[in-house]
């Protein structure tokens, strides 16, 4: 079975009905819930659903690794209960398991958290950091120093919803960078 060619990611809730199209990389990010982060993974012979230590079977429950038998050799071979032939195969059983909604707040800014990662080449292992900055931090920070390919002073502006970078790091490339993800956080702030 050959690695999928790559497409674009998209974040989105459990219950919505919306495509989700994915990235180059193995492993993306589908959602956090109550503090978990939920990732699809490439597992070597299909696709993972997986949080923390624990994997979606095909019977829709999560089971922790140590209670699939023979886990350690499932990354090769097939009919696995815990990995799926198709990417799509492996949403779609996500899709259906009953979890609970994301917050509206959490919603937004982790659909703004996938714009600074496919737009701005912000780190996606940040992602939590961010959301909690932005949503449940008492002490939270209007702005978040993402980088990225904006630079060391690659900033998201919460309060204006913006990103930016440092007048130094400046250049014709960079600028026009900017000018797309604003447009993308103005569009997804008019959504909302």
């Amino acid at each position: 079975m050959d690695r999928p060619k790559p497409l674009f990611t998209r974040f989105y809730t459990p219950k919505e009905d919306a495509k989700i199209d994915i990235t180059s990389a193995s492993e993306f990010w589908l959602c956090n819930i109550n503090g978990d982060s939920f990732y699809l993974k490439w597992w070597g012979n299909g696709w993972v659903v997986k949080v923390q230590e624990s994997f979606l079977c095909k019977d829709k429950t999560f089971k922790h690794f140590s209670d699939i038998p023979s886990f350690q050799f499932s990354s090769i071979g097939a009919n696995w209960q815990h990995v799926f032939e198709t990417k799509e195969e492996a949403i779609e059983c996500f899709r259906s398991k009953d979890l609970p909604v994301l917050d509206k707040d959490d919603e937004f800014y982790h659909k703004v958290y996938d714009i600074l990662v496919i737009l701005g080449g912000a780190a996606e292992d940040l992602r939590d950091s961010f959301i909690f900055n932005f949503t449940k931090d008492n002490h939270k920070s209007d702005e978040w120093r993402f980088q990225g390919l904006l630079g060391f002073g690659g900033k998201y502006r919460g309060e204006r919803n913006l990103v930016d970078c440092y007048k130094e790091d400046e250049n014709p490339k960079r600028i026009k960078l900017i000018i797309k993800m604003n447009k993308a956080l103005k569009k997804l702030q008019n959504e909302n």
